[in-house]
């Protein structure tokens, strides 16, 4: 149980700071998935 505290802070730490940003950050994450390694670091 007390290693799940910290787990939970880093996982909702993480999320807001993706959430904050924004619509950049999600599109990036979708060019990731789905996309070629030179056109994401073009993208970047």
């Amino acid at each position: 149980m007390t290693a799940l505290l910290p787990l939970l802070a880093g996982l909702g730490t993480g999320l807001a700071l993706i959430v904050a940003i924004g619509v950049q950050n999600a599109y990036l994450l979708r060019l990731a998935v789905s996309a070629p390694v030179r056109v994401v670091a073009a993208a970047v």
